[in-house]
């Protein structure tokens, strides 16, 4: 089980100083590496067979956005081995040891040459699984729905992670943004569910559309008529001081 304690800076907070929603899978991301890194199966080894890491599902449930200048502590574990699929749990504890954000995930290793899933069981050894009693469930597959389009977006440089694609950060960056100060006045983020289904690479323009019901919304992201992307919102509203 690995932990890192976190001072949120102004980087990585919003308009009303509490913690960015991409923060958060940034901040996931950042401290998955260097748990995978302590025990040789981070991504500079790997890359040297032409191998990285990839997500493929997440799930995050936020029960308190911690604000500018506060404390955390992140604690991630890895779960039972799923055939080719690596399952990760995180769990964000503010300074008196509460859970704030849970996430739970679901990796794959990505063939850098042929783009697909490397099914290679030889890279690293199992990774030691572990279990917390409150984890989450694993993510499933998000149930497609009819929505309405909403705009095309182009993916840029500054997008691209080391694999090569639009970074799993910069698609959260994307559903946050499809609201503006006026809806977060009244809302905040409370959980949101990902299906990463195709990568998404420098100069691709795609297509947004989005179903409202209720309090939860349905993203759904396509490049040329083929599904990037599924993403469930969820929203509380809220009043702000």
């Amino acid at each position: 089980m690995y932990r890192e304690k976190i001072l949120i800076d102004s980087n990585h907070v919003d308009r009303f100083y509490e913690l960015k929603v991409s923060s958060i899978y940034q901040y996931f991301q950042e401290v998955a590496m260097k748990a995978i890194d302590e025990i040789g199966a981070g991504s500079e080894i790997l890359a040297k067979q032409n191998i990285d890491w990839i997500i493929t599902r997440m799930n995050v449930e936020i029960y308190r956005l911690p604000k500018f200048k506060e404390t955390i502590e992140i604690v991630t574990y890895p779960g039972d081995d799923l055939m080719m699929l690596y399952p990760r749990y995180f769990d964000v504890l503010d300074e008196n040891g509460n859970s704030i954000i849970k996430a739970s995930s679901v990796w794959a290793l990505l063939d850098s040459t042929t783009r697909k899933i490397s099914l290679r069981r030889d890279l690293f050894n199992r990774l030691p699984r572990e279990h917390l009693p409150d984890e989450l469930k694993l993510p499933e597959k998000i149930k497609k729905q009819d929505a309405s389009f909403v705009e095309k977006r182009k993916i840029y440089f500054s997008d691209i992670d080391l694999n090569g694609h639009l970074n799993n950060c910069a698609y959260i960056r994307l559903l946050v943004d499809l609201h503006d100060s006026s809806f977060y006045i009244n809302h905040r983020i409370k959980s949101i569910k990902v299906n990463y289904l195709k990568e998404l690479k420098e100069g691709n323009v795609v297509d947004i559309s989005t179903h409202m019901d209720g309090s939860k919304e349905f993203v759904l992201v396509k490049l040329n008529d083929d599904d990037s992307f599924y993403a469930e919102v969820e929203f509380e509203e809220i009043k702000r001081v």
